[in-house]
Parts: C-alpha cells; structure tokens; sequence
C-alpha cells in the first residue's frame, strides 16, 4: 500500500516518453538501465517475494523468478506509447492498475485479507 502512494506521487510526474527515449537516444544508458534490473531489481524482487512466501501472504508454487521478471517487464510496459497511449491513458493509473493486478494474483487467502484491509484504511485516509 506504501508503494501505491509512491506510484501516486512520483510515477505520475514521470515524462511518459522517457523510456522510449532512453532506449532510442541514449543506448548506453539503456543497457545500464537493463543490467541494473537484472543485476539488482530482479533480486531484490525475488528476495521480496520469498519473504512473502514465508510469511504465509503469497503462494508457496510461485517460481520467484519469473514472477520477479513479470514485475518488472510489467512495470516498463506500462511506459509503451503504442499500448497505453498517452493521451488515453495516465502512466501512474496504469501503473496502479498493474500492480493491484500482481499483488491479487500471487497472494494466499491470507495475503489477500491483508491488502484488503490496508486498502481500506488507506482509501479512508
């Protein structure tokens, strides 16, 4: 839920062509940018997940990998003009979309008593 607020205030502000432009005008920046979401997002995400396997709130068949990878492709997808064009789409609502979308979907039972709770609170707020 701390991460929907994150999303809320600095996503939004983020220049929706910047992903495209990083990959096109700036390719060493780009590969920088692809080896630090494998060298370190991927673990840090994998290290998240296992976690929350532990603790009962996600599901114990998960393969932390590739959950991990989907994550984060996910989260760059959004940036894609072509899919979500700007003028149509606002990047933080597809944003929050997506990962409300990740949370339900590797969550136990369990888990998903707790996001419902913490989102109430929070729209309460």
């Amino acid at each position: 839920i701390r991460l929907t607020d994150y999303i809320k205030t600095h996503v939004c502000n983020i220049n929706p062509s910047l992903m495209y432009d990083l990959k096109k005008y700036h390719p060493k920046a780009w590969t920088i940018f692809e080896n630090f979401k494998v060298d370190f997002l991927e673990k840090c995400m994998v290290d998240t997940i296992k976690r929350g396997i532990a603790s009962g709130h996600y599901r114990e068949n998960i393969n932390t990998k590739i959950i991990a990878r989907l994550r984060i492709e996910t989260v760059q997808l959004g940036f894609n003009p072509e899919l979500f064009p700007f003028s149509e789409f606002e990047i933080g609502k597809v944003q929050l979309e997506f990962f409300e979308h990740f949370m339900y979907g590797i969550c136990t039972l369990k888990g998903h008593k707790l996001l419902n709770k913490y989102k109430q609170i929070h729209e309460e707020d």
